[in-house]
């Protein structure tokens, strides 16, 4: 019988995690699936475990390539699956037994071609769901031009509207596939949404639900970059940006999403190459600065100001402060903020909602409105031709 979906499985060095992904996987409650299991030039034991796998369980294809990036191997298994439908699962994450049949029943059900969840943000013990901030329905037709409006940015200053992942969808083969070929084998960062909002924009009806059945398990990735990294992240967020407009403009739908695109690449930017598009920062000197927030955003300007070593940070916190200790970074909680005349809160959000509301607890500890200051307000920023 011919399988509901094929589920693809990129490979590399991955033979601690690979056997649970693959059991979660497998243990699906819909059981008529195939999985592709594409080991990508694996130099440790995880293409053993691959074929050792396959002979324990009919439903489990193999694909050994030389290495040649996810990409590649999402490609190379895309190519051979013989579903109608298709999902994505990474190695070292695994996915909870109804995952497929609820993405397949909502499939179904609204006739869709693409179906959204959220997903599980897993580091150590600690787990917390994230939904996508566009609420759940069936985008078609008029509703479907605002999806596209709302889907990379959906509010000021940026606040995605749709996560950006492949890994938390079902897509239909033949939408994705045609695709995929036009891939820019190049991009090596952002490959996911370089994939899924060209693909949402050819969509017809797409189905956003609030079940969260991925888990990604968040590991010690430090992402403190040196200069000659930064350099690199620069050129590929402007490659993406390119690769993104072009397929826009090729589906007829670049007007909708011209300026969110432009956020996001100014995200992807403050992220992960801050040194590249940042002249300095506007602050007063001589103040105790306190640095909130360690996401991808504190992360960059925390590095940031290592480098220039012209603003010292007296207190780096964030809310996530136990697991991000556990990853290396010294990290604080925001519980240790204690308010004096010299300290200078420098907030580093990008989502304005959460911005307003550290404004107001650190308001309620004893700070002066004019001790409090968002990074985006200070930050000056180069001219950016995108």
């Amino acid at each position: 019988m011919k399988p509901y979906i094929s589920i693809i499985v990129p490979i590399y060095n991955n033979e601690k995690y690979l056997e649970r992904c693959v059991k979660s996987i497998c243990g699906q409650t819909l059981r008529n699936i195939e999985v592709v299991l594409v080991d990508d030039g694996s130099v440790d034991g995880s293409g053993k475990i691959c074929d050792e796998l396959a002979g324990k369980d009919s439903r489990i294809k193999v694909i050994h390539k030389p290495n040649g990036g996810v990409g590649s191997a999402r490609l190379a298994g895309t190519a051979i699956a013989n579903a109608q439908w298709i999902g994505f699962v990474d190695s070292d994450d695994w996915i909870e037994d109804s995952m497929y049949e609820r993405l397949y029943a909502a499939a179904t059900d609204y006739r869709a071609d693409v179906v959204i969840q959220g997903y599980v943000e897993e580091v150590g013990n600690k787990c917390a769901a994230y939904r996508n901030n566009i609420r759940d329905d069936l985008y078609e037709e008029d509703k479907k031009l605002i999806f596209i409006r709302n889907m990379i940015c959906c509010r000021d200053f940026f606040c995605m509207g749709i996560q950006p992942y492949l890994v938390n969808k079902l897509f239909k083969r033949d939408l994705l596939w045609s695709h995929l070929q036009d891939m820019d084998p190049e991009i090596r960062v952002g490959e996911d949404a370089a994939i899924v909002f060209p693909v949402l924009v050819k969509a017809r009806r797409i189905a956003v639900t609030s079940d969260c059945c991925y888990h990604y398990c968040l590991r010690g990735d430090s992402m403190m970059y040196t200069e000659r990294e930064e350099q690199r992240e620069y050129e590929n967020a402007m490659r993406l940006h390119g690769f993104l407009k072009r397929s826009f403009v090729r589906y007829g739908q670049y007007e909708a999403v011209g300026k969110s695109l432009d956020r996001y690449t100014v995200h992807n930017l403050l992220t992960r190459a801050m040194g590249y598009i940042v002249r300095e920062i506007d602050m007063p000197s001589g103040k105790e600065i306190i640095l909130y927030g360690a996401g991808a955003f504190g992360k960059s300007l925390y590095r940031y100001l290592g480098y220039r070593d012209v603003h010292h940070i007296h207190l780096w916190v964030d809310k996530k402060a136990q697991q991000l200790a556990r990853m290396g970074f010294p990290v604080s909680s925001p519980d240790e903020i204690e308010a004096g005349e010299n300290g200078l809160v420098l907030i580093a959000l990008l989502n304005v909602d959460a911005v307003a509301e550290v404004r107001m607890g650190l308001e309620r500890r004893g700070f002066q409105k004019e001790q409090i200051v968002w990074a985006m307000d200070v930050l000056q920023l180069t001219e950016l031709e995108l």
